[in-house]
């Protein structure tokens, strides 16, 4: 990473600090939260993961597994706290997972640790009061494209040893992408300065090369039945679509939600404004469908 996205990334960070600063985090009084669950023990506050229950819940709880959005570049579980709630405000037991970030880490090695984070969603899950029959994958933007590659080497081989990843045993029944960051290798105002540090500075030789497309087959064919949220306003809109149409050609089963012109329907609006009351018509919708399928 060249010296000037360096500093502007670290001023973009210092700007994301501050705005988590100003943001009033009241979580649902229904709701209980248990942060800081290591998933991997070396200290690391990206190898944590926190919880989020309904109180008093007595049955099996439909479960998320929730990844964070940021650009592969900023943001944490934290900034997701407030959708992770609503989520089991409705009724879900939620896992949210941080993960490393460039330049700390490139693609591969986000998922590698994704894949042990959700494994030890596995080992926790019914000690929480999950179902493990009923496991879904939510990611918002960044999220949202480490999700469909994590699914993508449970099913696919080629794709997990190109990653050189060992995919993560939790079996998911469904996954939800909001405003997915999908392409990251595109030249445009996503991949073009960052493919590099997304994948080396021989991206282009990498293995993982012929799945950056995530429309291909390999990819797109192995995802799970599955909702995508977009918006007139989100500006990688055109990914979402895309991506859509490589799930239409997989034969996937798949619901597109792409939303109309609304002030607060920009990109990444579940985390941005989580407590508009259109956004959350989407949300419950969004759940809707995971859990009933229609």
């Amino acid at each position: 990473m060249n010296w000037f996205i360096r500093s502007q990334l670290a001023m973009v960070r210092g700007m994301y600090e501050a705005w988590m600063g100003t943001r009033k985090q009241v979580l649902p009084d229904e709701v209980e939260v248990f942060s800081d669950i290591p998933y991997i023990e070396d200290g690391q506050e990206c190898h944590k993961l926190d919880v989020y229950r309904p109180k008093g819940a007595v049955e099996k709880l439909p479960v998320i597994v929730d990844l964070h959005g940021g650009g592969l570049l900023l943001c944490s579980r934290k900034t997701n706290r407030i959708l992770c709630s609503g989520l089991a405000r409705r009724g879900f037991l939620v896992f949210c997972l941080g993960y490393p970030l460039v330049p700390e880490a490139d693609v591969p090695q986000m998922l590698r640790d994704v894949a042990v984070g959700m494994d030890k969603v596995a080992q926790l899950l019914r000690g929480w009061g999950g179902d493990p029959d009923r496991v879904y994958l939510v990611g918002d933007s960044a999220g949202a494209f480490l999700a469909a590659y994590e699914l993508a080497a449970q099913k696919e081989g080629r794709v997990a040893d190109a990653l050189g990843m060992r995919p993560s045993g939790l079996p998911v029944k469904g996954a939800a992408f909001f405003s997915g960051m999908f392409y990251t290798a595109k030249f445009d105002q996503v991949g073009a300065c960052l493919r590099k540090d997304f994948y080396g500075k021989k991206w282009r030789k990498h293995p993982f090369r012929p799945y950056m497309d995530p429309a291909v087959p390999e990819v797109a064919g192995a995802m799970p039945p599955c909702v995508l949220v977009t918006s007139k306003l989100d500006h990688l809109r055109g990914y979402t679509k895309k991506f859509a149409k490589g799930l239409r050609r997989s034969g996937v089963d798949h619901t597109l939600m792409d939303l109309p012109l609304h002030p607060a329907l920009q990109h990444d609006f579940v985390i941005v404004k989580p407590e508009h009351p259109k956004v959350q018509q989407v949300i419950d919708r969004v759940c809707q469908i995971l859990v009933g399928g229609s």
